[in-house]
């Protein structure tokens, strides 16, 4: 028999079943244009008095294929015509038409949406959306932005501006307006000309997400509206809503697959479920449950459509122009920790525009108008109203000044068994129980008498805003911690569900974890800090009873412990605990500020500078106290002026939570060598044992700014401190403490720090010439220019000037490096038109990487060693006399500076212990390091080395892999190595689609050979395509006992077979969940070519195409159909060795029979699975799903001249369990005519 690529039984078992099964599946989703809805709808609203602020709401025009409908329009005016000045009007975005380099459409779409608010007393809000990104370029996105500006309509603007994501409006003391520019977070930024130009204080989606959570925490209490382009809950066409004609387009099925496959597949950018823009919608879904009052208001879709889920809700309006299908159904985001679902209440696929209102009670409703009936309209209850705040008896003072009490309100909490303290360590958990007095405050007496402002915003802390009659700031924190505040902070889908984590380990561990950190041990520091010239607040210890002044605060706050200092803020400026770092005779504070505002003032301005020993002296008096938790957050900013001008900004450090910890746990080395992040969880102690892992959190900003000064700096800074601080100093600290925890473990940390402090010099040195190793430094956002000069004895001097064409070029920094030291210097130019200079004919070893940045730069290099320029594609650059290696690409993160960009390199030693029923027990390790750099790839270079011994046959293997990023712009070059010593890889049963099996009577082994295996390759991979050459030697044990031997096989299979290859593979994988996806669809193919070196006949062609999908059954995604086939073929082969043939069974398509239990030169196999989620259980680990599956394979192989019709099946199911969203247990039982095996898997998707 011949070997056909598809059998004909091969279609009449698969492809016509399967593709009926698909249009089952995708049409049972159709949408329609009809108005549905399953929510009561008044008439009218009622009481327009009570109305404190309208929005309205249309976007779409710019879709518009025709000339849009007058009359729609019209009543649209009318409505705007009579608004009052408590108006706002957005129009969502699509507000140009999607045809590129047509200004003239685009201006008529523009002025016909000016004409329609030309009477209109509010302000005219214009939102980005896709087709204002349509050239994706800056320039042009901006187009209608400068022709608002040109013709200076009054309150008319594009929000947010300048191609920036977020913008923050307070429309009244109710009620704030969020807008974002959701394109930008969506769109691939290089592949977007001057992306963050000019916004470079917000240029990572993280900083976004950073800017997003604050702007909802300001609003505590207040009803918010979030207006973005993009829906995070939507039915319409980008969720896969398609109609039933959609489906018979181009042809009837075809239609059907074409719509299945870019639902599953996201491919587009503009689906919900592709990998950005589902990012976005779990970022804001998961930052507005902070807040139960948001409403999101978007366009895209051209329906009109409200939804809800976890509080949120949705109004979508995009169809002022152009009209598409939906449907009233539920859907998911599903994020790691949890799921968030939501319903639709009313949709419409019509075009119309909202009407969104809110009134004197904190209400609202929208209501829809359609052009469909114009005359009426449908109008919903949104949010009800707010409930009055929480009254409280009034609360009398018992008279007391002190109050003997401790942190947990039941000590047992914390109580561990003697094997876990074994494992985890006694940490300080004893203190966390230990009764301490404190005194009692009433806070409307306290320093002259304090008001509650708002709830403070951390991620691990309880703490309230406080504020005096002045202005005056202050923070009042419980001692008291919240696991689930950093849970949700760490893994944003447990804010969906924060209630199943209560109780659970998971926030057992993380309460556990904050037991590291001794209670009472800041109110040491302010001293410390103090007698060493270092900025400081004034941290006090009181016992803050319930009382009226805490008002509604009440339920959460009050009966504890709590601390309270001083903000730091511009009322504060006069407190000299701030000012310990200026000069009182001169000069002002101007203000404070926070790390990213003083990043972005610095970079804007060459006047900002910062205090730089200063920060040295603090990080000093960081590893002096052991503090390991110095992210940027950590830091407030002290912004002084002097009299000529000059700005420079003193480090106020903050939140000494995390000095003098305890990490004393048996099983804290072993996971450090796993996670890196660990590393600097170091126990408080006489010495510092590893100073890069202990700063690994300040690292990033000590790159930034600690970058003017070599060791010799640092270690005067350590002189300084240990000068300052002097033993008196230290007992008079340590006396703060309450007498209850002044013990011997205060006694001992005490010591600790005196020891410290003698060898504090060479600790700071050794910190210093790491960071030394690597130096960034950075110009403005404006002209400069950079000389860099090769001098003698290994030197480099880098001098930075900015470019004044009225005055004397100022000077922005100056450094000389030597090469013993310094081995990299990155110059980042920053934004503007900058010059580089490279002058010098010695040849020092510093490696100078230069990153000229937006603007048109210039470089003329005249010494091109060591030197490596790294540009904008897309950008006019000129390089002059010579030219060095060179990057010009428009990799967005090659050439933006951030400091979150600089990451350590890391080295990980993974052990590894496993059982597999072919090959018994085995004992190895792997080693991963990796080297972070400034390629645009998330590192350099990265190399991975495992070795495994395998007991039963006393044989080993080794593997390896290095991957060397963008060594072309998007390419990385991959390199693979592995060796396995006669150790069994692969079941053997003969060629043909009806061997025998007969291990019962000739034993499991005899099937099994054992093969000696090595394997090379090198080749380029861009994401997940890769193309490479191979090399491979495999050599087969003889076994007389066994199929394996010369009696049964070809000679040459038990000599050494060396063969060259070439080989192309690539593959999609998308789904919409890691342990449960009701959306999924992979892709994946391979080909290539081998040939044996020293035989000429022994060579083949190969191919295969895997792809598979899963499907909900039903709309809330409990009943799933999973189904994956593949085909793999050989073929321009002669004589092919049975290790190189394809082969089918076990983890392989027909999970019922033996690995490799049937192999031929090409095969094909479907494998399905109806999946269903049984139940959700909290437990005491964490929530975890249940659920069970049944499953049916069939499948053959081919061979020339076989004569066979048998299609092989197997059929079974088995359980799963689920917990995270991330982490899945699988057991599973499948038998066959041959077989019953059991299949047990675990599996991880992050």
């Amino acid at each position: 028999m011949t070997n056909p690529p598809y059998h004909s039984w091969v279609n009449y078992l698969t492809v016509k079943p399967f593709s009926i099964l698909i249009a089952l599946l995708f049409i049972s989703s159709c949408a329609t244009y009809k108005e549905q809805s399953n929510i009561h709808s008044d008439s009218t609203v009622e009481n327009t008095n009570d109305i404190t602020h309208t929005f309205y709401i249309a976007g779409g025009l710019g879709n518009a294929s025709s000339v849009p409908n007058n009359a729609l329009l019209q009543r649209f005016k009318e409505e705007l015509d009579l608004a009052t000045e408590n108006s706002t009007l957005v129009f969502t975005g699509d507000n140009i038409s999607p045809e590129t380099n047509n200004w003239l459409i685009d201006s008529l779409f523009i002025q016909q949406q000016l004409d329609l608010s030309s009477n209109f007393k509010g302000e005219t809000i214009f939102l980005p959306g896709n087709n204002e990104w349509k050239s994706y370029k800056l320039n042009k996105i901006e187009k209608v932005e400068n022709y608002l500006k040109d013709i200076e309509r009054q309150n008319t603007a594009v929000l947010p501006n300048n191609g920036c994501p977020i913008e923050h409006k307070v429309i009244n003391d109710d009620l704030d307006l969020i807008l974002v520019d959701s394109k930008w977070f969506v769109s691939n930024w290089s592949r977007v000309e001057d992306i963050n130009k000019k916004c470079s204080d917000i240029i990572t989606r993280r900083r976004f997400m950073e800017e997003l959570e604050g702007y909802i925490g300001d609003g505590q209490g207040k009803n918010i509206v979030i207006a973005m382009h993009h829906p995070v809950f939507t039915n319409g066409t980008y969720a896969g809503k398609t109609t039933v004609k959609d489906h018979a387009t181009p042809l009837p099925l075809v239609g059907t697959i074409k719509n299945a496959v870019m639902d599953l597949g996201a491919f587009d950018p503009e689906h919900v479920n592709s990998r950005r823009y589902n990012y976005l919608r779990i970022a804001v879904s998961a930052l507005a449950q902070a807040n139960d009052r948001i409403t999101l208001i978007s366009g895209h879709e051209e329906s009109l459509q409200l939804l809800e889920g976890g509080g949120i809700h949705q109004i979508v309006s995009g169809s002022l122009g152009e009209k598409s299908a939906a449907k009233l159904t539920a859907g998911r985001i599903t994020a790691i920790g949890g799921s968030i679902d939501y319903h639709g209440e009313y949709v419409y696929g019509e075009r119309g525009f909202a009407r969104l209102d809110y009134f004197k009670d904190g209400s609202s409703k929208v209501t829809f108008v359609s052009e469909n009936d114009l005359s009426s309209s449908k109008t919903f209850n949104v949010l009800s109203k707010k409930e009055p705040e929480k009254e409280f008896d009034q609360f009398t003072a018992n008279g007391k000044e002190i109050e003997e009490t401790n942190i947990l309100d039941d000590p047992k909490d914390y109580n561990k068994s003697g094997f876990y303290k074994f494992l985890w360590g006694e940490r300080y958990r004893n203190y966390y129980g230990q009764p301490v007095e404190a005194p009692i405050v009433q806070l409307d007496t306290l320093y002259g008498g304090l008001s509650v402002v708002k709830e403070g915003g951390g991620h691990q802390s309880f703490s309230l805003r406080l504020e005096d009659a002045n202005g005056k700031q202050y923070a009042m924190r419980s001692l008291k911690k919240s696991a689930l505040k950093f849970l949700k902070f760490k893994l944003p889908g447990i804010s969906y569900n924060t209630q199943d984590y209560q109780d659970t380990w998971a926030e057992k561990a993380i309460s556990d974890f904050f037991t590291t950190a001794h209670p009472y041990m800041q109110l040491v520091i302010n001293p410390l800090a103090k007698s060493v010239g270092i900025n400081h607040s004034d941290t006090d210890l009181f016992y803050v009873p319930k009382q009226d002044s805490l008002k509604q605060f009440n339920e959460n706050y009050g009966d504890e412990l709590y601390y309270i200092e001083r903000r730091p803020s511009e009322e504060q400026a006069h407190y000299k605990g701030y000012r310990r770092t200026i000069h009182e005779n001169s000069g002002e504070v101007v203000d404070y500020e926070s790390t990213t505002d003083m990043l972005e003032k610095i970079k804007s301005d060459e006047s900002y500078g910062v205090d730089e020993k200063s920060f040295i002296r603090a990080r000093i008096f960081d590893m002096l106290i052991g503090d390991w938790d110095r992210h940027q957050d950590q830091w407030r900013w002290i912004e002084y002026e002097s009299p000529d001008g000059e700005k420079e900004f003193m480090p106020v450090p903050r939140d000494r939570d995390n000095a003098f910890p305890r990490f004393d746990g048996k099983v804290i080395p072993f996971v450090q060598w796993f996670v890196p992040g660990t590393r600097n969880w170091e126990t408080y102690d006489e010495d510092v044992d590893n100073v890069k892992w202990l700063n690994l959190s300040g690292n990033r900003l000590d790159r930034t700014l600690a970058t003017s000064y070599g060791p010799e700096a640092w270690v005067e800074e350590a002189r300084a401190i240990q000068d300052g601080m002097t033993a008196e100093v230290i007992e008079k600290a340590f006396k703060r403490l309450p007498m209850a925890v002044q013990d011997e473990t205060s006694e001992y940390i005490k010591q600790s720090l005196k020891q410290r402090l003698e060898t504090l010099p060479k600790t700071a040195e050794a910190y210093a010439n790491y960071l030394n190793k690597i130096v960034a430094v950075l110009g403005t956002e404006k002209d400069d220019i950079f000389t860099m000069t090769r001098m003698k004895n290994g030197e480099t001097k880098v001098v930075v000037k900015r470019i004044l064409s009225d005055e004397k070029n100022e000077l922005v920094y100056s450094r000389t490096f030597n090469d013993s030291l310094t081995k990299e210097v990155w110059i980042y130019g920053l934004g503007d038109d900058d010059v580089f200079v490279v002058e010098g004919e010695e040849n020092p070893k510093t490696k100078l990487r230069i990153i000229g940045g937006y603007g048109d730069d210039t470089y003329t290099i005249g010494n091109k060693k060591k030197v490596k320029l790294y540009d904008w594609e897309h950008e006019k650059i000129d390089i002059q006399d010579q030219k060095p290696k060179t990057l010009l690409t428009d990799n967005y993160k090659t050439n933006t500076f951030h400091f979150r960009y600089f990451e350590p390199n890391t080295n990980v030693l993974v052990p590894t212990l496993g059982f597999r029923t072919d090959d018994g027990f085995f004992l190895g390790a792997s080693n991963t390091y990796t080297q972070k750099g400034i390629d645009g790839n998330s590192f350099r270079q990265q190399h991975s080395i495992s070795a495994n011994y395998y007991f039963n046959f006393k044989a080993a293997e080794l593997s390896y892999s290095g991957i060397y990023g963008s060594v072309f712009p998007g390419w990385n070059f991959e390199t693979s190595a592995y060796f396995a010593n006669d150790r069994y890889v692969k079941n053997f049963f003969g060629f043909g689609n009806e061997t025998v099996n007969n291990e019962d009577a000739l034993d499991r082994d005899y099937y099994r050979g054992r093969i000696r295996m090595f394997k090379a390759s090198a080749g380029l991979a861009y994401y997940s395509l890769r193309i490479r050459g191979l090399f491979e030697s495999f050599k087969v044990d003889d076994n007389p006992n066994r199929l394996f031997n010369s009696n049964n096989l070809n000679n040459e299979i038990f000599e050494t077979q060396n063969y060259g290859g070439l080989e192309l593979t690539g593959e999609y994988d998308r789904d919409d969940a890691g342990d449960f996806p009701s959306k999924a669809i992979y892709f994946g193919f391979s080909a290539g070519y081998k040939m044996n070196i020293a035989n000429n006949d022994n060579k083949f062609g190969y191919a295969s195409l895997k792809v598979g999908f899963d499907h909900k059954l039903e709309h809330k995604g409990n009943l799933v159909f999973s189904t994956t086939a593949e085909y793999k073929g050989l073929f321009d082969y002669n004589d092919v060795y049975f290790y190189h043939t394809p082969s089918i069974g076990g983890g392989n398509g027909l999970r019922g029979f033996r690995d490799e239990r049937f192999t031929g030169k090409s095969y094909f196999y479907q494998s399905s699975d109806l999946k269903l989620k049984l139940k959700r259980y909290i437990t005491a680990v964490s929530p975890v799903t249940i659920g069970m599956y049944g499953g049916f394979d069939y499948g053959r192989v081919w061979m020339p001249n076989e004569s066979s019709n048998v299609w092989h099946t197997s059929q079974g199911g088995g359980f799963w369990i689920s917990s995270l969203k991330a982490l899945t247990f699988n057991i599973g039982y499948f038998n066959s005519k041959e077989s019953n095996l059991i299949q047990v898997g675990f599996g991880i998707s992050i």
